[in-house]
């Protein structure tokens, strides 16, 4: 249906909390209901635009200004692009504005003001009820996204003029969704996936050991060497570091599950992602540190706004891992911290920002 050609009306100003997405049953093998439904609140957002004489003002979820969003490509680029936008209030936890409903990413409230050209006017409510305002266009800092911090626009920024996060940064050593080709439930029934039995226990020493998740446990199964795995064969005999492929809430700043060092002959279902191959356990340690840093997970959130986080590290530059490298992978936690906020040449105002708000790991 062309939503315009019904509209013949207008308004000076249109004001609204439209639909936000389409019911179509999808469901992922988890049971997960309206897995797959698109998002239709964009379609409402250009029919209100189109209708309003003055202004809109919408109140719908933010994910899209972080990259995420079935089918939001298009929109978000429209919306990060145009400079008639006069506020915009974020609130990361929807349920403040609406009890008991968990939107991933948030919800956002924004006016669109058709005589009005410039930077918005930027509120973000935190998940503590703290608020941060700036005075910003939604393109922060030609980023292609929105950054909810005028802090970590400027450490965005600085990062982006030391690294060159096109090429080097953690997302090209970052795994697909199934690294090996091994489903979450393979560890259930190998069968299902037309692939042979495993095993509980080494039936031989050079076995392959499989890293799942069964009941929230991690555990170990064990296939022969000449077994059938689907992908990734080239790493399996390499270092590698696992982490989850799904963990938290979106929260910036949270924590992250436990991260494994991977030995060579480990692999895993696609529950985790495999970070490398490193040529080395101590490169795959020093990835390890690395990722625990508030430094790499202030990055990680300013992409990640759901549990998953296949997608969120393009904006984390690659480190050298080796005993070679500019940064002393040996110290502690907050002592590569402290090397990373000279590396890349933050502030002090900028340093204290990624230190109140970003959990330690230490």
């Amino acid at each position: 249906m062309n939503y315009l050609e019904e509209v013949k009306m207008k308004f000076d100003i249109v004001i609204g909390n439209p639909p936000y997405q389409e019911n179509d049953n999808g469901k992922r093998d988890d049971g997960a209901a309206n897995a797959s439904a698109s998002p239709i609140y964009n379609h409402f957002f250009y029919l209100a635009r189109e209708v309003a004489l003055k202004k809109v003002n919408l109140i719908f979820p933010a994910r899209w200004l972080n990259g995420a969003g079935k089918g939001l490509s298009d929109f978000r680029r429209d919306m990060l692009q145009d400079q008639h936008i006069r506020s915009m209030s974020v609130f990361k936890n929807a349920s403040m504005l609406f009890p008991n409903t968990d939107i991933k990413g948030g919800v956002l409230y924004l006016t669109y003001d058709k005589e009005y050209i410039g930077p918005a006017d930027i509120s973000v409510i935190d998940h503590d009820k703290q608020r941060y305002e700036f005075k910003s266009y939604l393109n922060s800092a030609g980023s292609g996204v929105f950054i909810p911090y005028g802090e970590l626009v400027s450490i965005f920024e600085k990062v982006s003029k030391v690294a060159n996060l096109k090429e080097e940064n953690i997302g090209k050593i970052t795994s697909v969704r199934k690294p090996y080709g091994l489903a979450t439930n393979f560890f259930n029934d190998p069968q299902k996936f037309n692939l042979p039995e495993i095993y509980e226990e080494k039936q031989n020493k050079d076995d392959i050991e499989i890293l799942g998740l069964i009941k929230n446990k991690r555990i170990y199964k064990y296939i022969p060497v000449d077994y059938p795995i689907p992908d990734g064969r080239e790493n399996i005999y390499k270092w590698k570091v696992f982490g989850p492929y799904a963990y938290g809430s979106g929260e910036f700043g949270e924590c992250v599950s436990e991260l494994l060092i991977g030995r060579p002959g480990q692999i895993s279902t696609e529950t985790f992602l495999v970070f490398g191959p490193f040529d080395s356990e101590y490169e795959a340690n020093a990835f390890k540190k690395y990722f625990y840093t508030k430094f790499f997970r202030a990055l990680v959130g300013i992409l990640k706004t759901t549990q998953h986080s296949t997608t969120t590290y393009g904006f984390v530059p690659l480190q050298d891992f080796t005993k070679n490298s500019d940064i002393d992978w040996s110290l502690s936690i907050s002592k590569i911290d402290q090397q990373l906020y000279e590396k890349y040449g933050l502030d002090q105002e900028e340093v204290n920002f990624i230190e109140s708000k970003v959990r330690s790991m230490e």
